[in-house]
């Protein structure tokens, strides 16, 4: 029985885990981006002044049973959907949207289980001048190789 208690709560644990994506936009490869490289977010509808080509989408879900975790707060969101960015070349995030709410699943067993759910989804930005730098850097390794 405590054994398979143990199992039980394990499985709860690792499934509380973010779920980060990223959906490239284009056929163009940009090389990621040093851990301690900021990647700027721009809120409520905010434009850089630089000109910048979107290389993609972020998207996070945090689903969490509501016994078992505390709030996400949205700063945390926001530092895995720039993690998540910067391994893709990203220099900044714009058009942020976070949501949360409550879902009520039904359990095998006729019981309810209860969740908590925080989605985010943020356009990932790369700034002109650096990301064609950038590209020539990727095309001269490509041709160094051969």
């Amino acid at each position: 029985m405590r054994k398979s208690l143990f199992y039980l709560l394990l499985l709860l644990l690792l499934s509380c885990g973010p779920k980060v994506h990223f959906i490239k936009v284009g056929n163009q490869e940009y090389p990621s981006r040093e851990k301690g490289e900021a990647v700027l977010v721009y809120l409520n509808g905010e434009r850089p002044e630089r000109e910048y080509k979107v290389i993609g989408m972020v998207f996070i879900e945090i689903d969490r049973p509501i016994l078992f975790s505390s709030e996400t707060p949205d700063s945390k969101v926001i530092e895995k959907l720039q993690e998540e960015a910067r391994k893709h070349g990203a220099h900044a995030i714009i058009d942020l949207e976070i949501a949360s709410d409550i879902r009520v699943l039904p359990d095998p067993d006729e019981l309810t289980d209860i969740r908590k759910m925080k989605r985010a989804q943020a356009k990932a930005i790369v700034f002109v001048e650096q990301g064609n730098a950038a590209i020539e850097s990727i095309n001269n390794r490509k041709e160094s190789r051969r």
